[in-house]
C-alpha cells in the first residue's frame, strides 16, 4: 500500500482514492466501486487477504481499523444486496428514531425477484413495495412504507407508538398511511392488518407525545372511554386527554418531562387556569398507568359520576 522513502510515506494514489470513497460510506467499499477506480480484482483480493480490508458482507469490505457500528453493518448489507435494497421494518424504524423501537437487527428489504447471499446476521425480506429514500447516508424505506410492514415483526402496541410518533413529528400523515393501506392492503402484505387496526382505533385528534401517553390511550380504550380526546386544547392550554362534555381532563406525568422547575411552574399555571374555568383535572404517573390501571379507572369513575 505504501513505500517508505527517507522519513516520508508515499501513499499509492489508488489506495488514496479508495480511502476517500470509503470516508463517505462509513469506511465501506464495494468491490465494483474499487474496480471502477482502477483497482484490479487481484489487487482487491490481495488487500483483503493481507488484512488491509476486512470483509463486511459479500463483495463489501471495510477499511482495517475502522470501528464497526450498527449503521455501518446496515449500509454494508444494502451495498452487498445491490440496487433497490434498503433498511426496512425494525431497522428502518430505528433509523427514523420511531418511538417504541430501542434496538433492531440489521433488517433490509430487496426487490422480490432478488435473492442475495448475505451473512446470517441480516434479516432479509423480499418485496415489490416502493417508497425508498436515504437517511444518514443509508437507503431506507420511507416512514409510511416502514409503518406499513412494521406490524409483521412487532406487536401492534409498538406499531401504535411508532405511528403516533411519526404523525407527531410530521414524518407522515394519517391520510398518507390510509393511502398506503388502500394501495397494498388487498395484496395480503404482512403488517397491513396491524396498521389498519391502529388507524381504525385511533380516530381523530392530535398525536400522543410519549410512551406514557400511548399506554394511557390504550387503557382508556380498553375501558370503553373513547370519549376522551387526545391533546385537547382549551383556554390556550393543552390537556393530554379530555372529555369536554363533562370538563374532565387527564394529565400523565413522566419524570423525564416534568422534573424541571420551569415545567412544574408551567403546569401549575395551566391547572389553575383550567380550574378557574370549571375543569376538573386528574393527574397520574407512569407507575399509576403501568402498575395500577384499576386505580386510574377508579379515579375516573369517581370523577365522572
Amino acid at each position: 500500500m505504501s513505500l517508505r522513502r527517507g522519513s516520508l510515506w508515499d501513499v499509492n494514489p489508488l489506495d488514496l482514492a479508495v480511502a476517500k470513497l470509503a470516508a463517505r460510506q462509513r469506511s465501506l467499499v464495494h468491490r465494483d466501486q474499487a474496480r471502477a477506480l482502477g483497482m484490479t480484482l487481484r489487487q482487491f483480493q490481495t488487500r483483503t487477504g493481507s488484512g488491509l480490508y476486512v470483509r463486511a458482507q459479500p463483495n463489501v469490505v471495510r477499511l482495517a481499523g475502522a470501528p464497526v457500528t450498527w449503521e455501518q453493518r446496515m449500509l454494508a448489507a444494502c451495498m452487498s444486496a445491490g440496487a433497490g435494497a434498503a433498511a426496512s421494518h425494525r431497522g428502518a424504524a430505528l433509523l427514523w428514531g420511531l418511538r417504541g423501537i430501542e434496538q433492531a437487527p440489521v433488517e433490509i428489504t430487496v426487490p422480490a425477484d432478488r435473492r442475495p447471499r448475505l451473512t446470517d446476521a441480516v434479516v432479509l425480506h423480499r418485496s415489490s413495495t416502493g417508497g425508498f429514500t436515504t437517511r444518514r447516508g443509508i437507503p431506507v424505506t420511507t416512514p409510511a412504507a416502514t409503518l406499513l410492514v412494521l406490524g409483521s415483526v412487532v406487536d401492534v402496541a409498538i406499531v401504535e407508538s411508532a405511528v403516533e410518533d411519526a404523525v407527531l413529528r410530521r414524518l407522515t400523515t394519517v391520510d398518507r398511511l390510509n393511502v398506503m393501506i388502500e394501495m397494498y392492503g388487498r395484496s395480503g402484505r404482512d403488517g397491513v392488518a396491524a396498521l389498519r387496526r391502529v388507524l381504525d382505533e385511533r380516530g381523530d385528534g392530535g398525536a400522543t407525545e410519549s410512551v406514557l401517553e400511548d399506554m394511557t390511550m390504550r387503557l382508556l380504550r380498553r375501558a370503553g372511554l373513547g370519549q376522551f380526546e387526545r391533546q385537547y386544547r382549551v383556554a390556550g392550554v393543552r390537556l393530554d386527554f379530555a372529555n369536554p362534555a363533562i370538563k374532565l381532563g387527564i394529565e400523565v406525568n413522566g419524570l423525564a418531562f416534568h422534573s424541571r422547575a420551569e415545567d412544574l411552574q408551567r403546569n401549575c399555571r395551566k391547572l389553575n387556569r383550567l380550574l378557574a374555568l370549571g375543569w376538573r383535572i386528574l393527574q397520574f404517573t407512569w407507575a399509576d398507568v403501568r402498575y395500577r390501571p384499576d386505580h386510574v379507572l377508579g379515579e375516573l369513575d369517581a370523577m365522572a359520576a
